[in-house]
């Protein structure tokens, strides 16, 4: 079979996923705080909500990364 005429999937592992995920939240944590302690929180409530919020934000981020690595749209695989 010639090499252009193959078919190549793919896929990104579960560990790639979560590491995404994780490293984002950490910004995302840390901006929350600053909002919240804004709006006027105390700084350890701010740190509380930030990180349960995130939690479920990470939660949902990595299952809807699983899900859309099982859609085909969109993706290209170049082979040089």
């Amino acid at each position: 079979m010639d090499e252009c005429k193959k078919q190549h999937r793919v896929y990104e592992i579960k560990s790639r996923s979560l590491l995404k995920s994780s490293s984002f939240r950490v910004i995302e944590i840390t901006i929350d705080t600053i909002l919240l302690k804004i709006a006027g929180l105390p700084l350890f409530e701010s740190i509380g909500v930030a990180i349960l919020i995130e939690i479920l934000y990470f939660l949902l981020g990595f299952g809807w990364e699983r899900l859309w690595n099982r859609i085909r749209w969109g993706r290209k695989v170049v082979h040089k």
